[in-house]
């Protein structure tokens, strides 16, 4: 049996009425959802590879967030995913695993 809850939120309750998830228009921007998609998969990526050079989730996350990668023009790994250029700073990381960079 469907949860009645999730139900009652994608059909309205059983007169018709209430919370209604509203459908996308026929134009939306797919691309828009799949840049969205690749992003958090590209995040994930580098989040993962930064884990295994430092373990702690505060540090990691704060250097992804925060610090500028000097050889990837003082951007930080949030901004450069966002821009696209993941593989960037995955084979920044990659380097520091390998022992080619501190």
């Amino acid at each position: 049996m469907k949860n009645p809850r999730i139900f009652a939120l994608n059909r309205g309750n059983s007169f018709g009425h209430g919370p209604q998830i509203p459908e996308l228009p026929a134009t939306a921007n797919r691309v828009d959802v799949n840049r969205k998609c690749s992003s958090l998969a590209a995040t994930i990526a580098v989040l993962g590879l930064a884990r295994k050079i430092e373990p702690n989730v505060a540090a990691a996350m704060d250097w992804y967030r925060n610090v500028p990668i000097v050889e990837l023009g003082n951007l930080s790994a949030r901004q450069l995913v966002a821009q696209g250029d993941a593989e960037f700073v995955i084979g920044f990381l990659k380097c520091i695993q390998s022992g080619d960079r501190d």
